[in-house]
């Protein structure tokens, strides 16, 4: 899902022209295409130029970076990269009237009147207010509440397209709601100490966002109810984490089963506590089984390995339940929205099987290394 339909319409033109940039080997545009395909005069063309320069100007660290005319009628970039982009972005939608009103919608409407976080914000109360008017058709315009998963949960997927938008925007460059960081490292502890491995940097930002969306959708009273579809079997490992993470939290909520039911299966998910794991709280969805067979099927069928001696069958079968798990539960969508219809569309078997592993690129790793 591509959430750049929150920023404001000067700053969408902005990413749209600096994405542009970034899509160009030279980096260069030709500004008379460029005002034309934006249907922008050439006025309007310079006023943005000077903004994105301002833009990228409070965002470049120690290299500068800047766009200039080096010859007449000719764009060119310097020193923007996809993490200045990122950054950019993030610059965007923090001044976004729309993702402010999202962020009250989703994790503060409960807590807070209107007023109070317009003031809090130093926003215009009628900017705010027009904003969270149109947030719901908007969201649901660009998907925000259509499932991508077999998850029918409103909640559930509520909270999943949540953590996409932080993760996704947030990953490398910053932390979402910082205040949050001293709690979110307890618990990011508190979780570590029950599982087999340490967790690698990637997998320790991704938890950290997860929590924090966990955690303040939980402040707010949003509950994830206790109609999952996944549920897991107590253990004395699960146990011990459910408690410490109460102990945590004991001063701001109770931690009640179905919520931690809810986090401990996104670390199975995640491949966090291993195949085994995985496989067992998968046992509950028919759907992984099947497409892991369809797939490991229709590979041999249609010989797509040239080399299927060489294949470990067990690790690569072990490899594609962890993606089809991922798929059908916590899935994460790519920037581009992909519905599980579009998938199943695909007449080809190595379309499909490409777009399956580029959803999921840790397990697409594992997968090659069987191959």
């Amino acid at each position: 899902m591509d959430y750049t339909f929150l920023l404001s319409k000067n700053d969408h033109i902005c990413f749209d022209i600096l994405s542009r940039f970034t899509q160009q080997a030279d980096q260069t545009l030709n500004k008379e295409e460029l005002a034309q395909s934006l249907s922008l005069t050439t006025y309007q063309l310079n006023k943005y130029f000077e903004t994105m320069n301002t833009d990228l100007a409070s965002v470049a660290e120690e290299t500068p970076c800047y766009l200039d005319e080096p010859n007449k009628g000719t764009w060119q970039a310097f020193g923007l990269n996809s993490y200045l982009l990122q950054k950019v972005t993030l610059l965007y939608l923090n001044r976004a009237p729309l993702f402010t009103a999202l962020e009250y919608q989703f994790f503060y409407n409960h807590l807070y009147t209107k007023k109070e976080y317009v003031t809090a914000n130093y926003m215009s109360s009628s900017v705010f207010y027009r904003s969270l008017d149109s947030l719901s058709d908007t969201l649901t315009k660009h998907n925000f509440f259509q499932a991508s998963s077999l998850y029918a949960s409103k909640e559930f997927t509520v909270r999943l397209h949540l953590f996409q938008l932080y993760y996704t925007l947030y990953n490398g460059v910053s932390e979402p709601f910082e205040p949050l960081n001293p709690l979110i490292d307890n618990m990011v502890a508190a979780i570590q100490s029950g599982l087999p491995d340490e967790l690698n940097p990637t997998q320790e930002t991704k938890l950290a966002t997860f929590l924090r969306i966990w955690l303040l959708r939980m402040l707010d009273k949003n509950t994830i109810g206790n109609n999952q579809q996944l549920q897991i079997k107590p253990t004395a490992s699960s146990q011990a984490m459910m408690e410490q993470l109460q102990n945590l939290l004991a001063d701001q909520l109770e931690l009640t089963a179905e919520e931690f039911n809810y986090l401990y299966s996104f670390l199975i998910a995640q491949g966090y506590l291993g195949f085994d794991k995985m496989r067992e709280l998968a046992a509950n969805i028919p759907a992984v089984d099947e497409l892991t067979a369809q797939f490991m099927g229709e590979m041999q069928d249609t010989n797509v390995l040239l080399t299927t001696h060489l294949v470990d069958d067990h690790q690569l079968e072990d490899s594609l339940l962890s993606i089809h798990f991922q798929f059908t539960t916590f899935y994460i969508e790519p920037t581009t929205f992909i519905s599980l219809i579009k998938f199943s569309s695909l007449p080809n078997f190595t379309q499909r099987l490409t777009l399956l592993y580029r959803t999921a690129l840790p397990s697409y790793n594992a997968v090659r290394t069987c191959i």
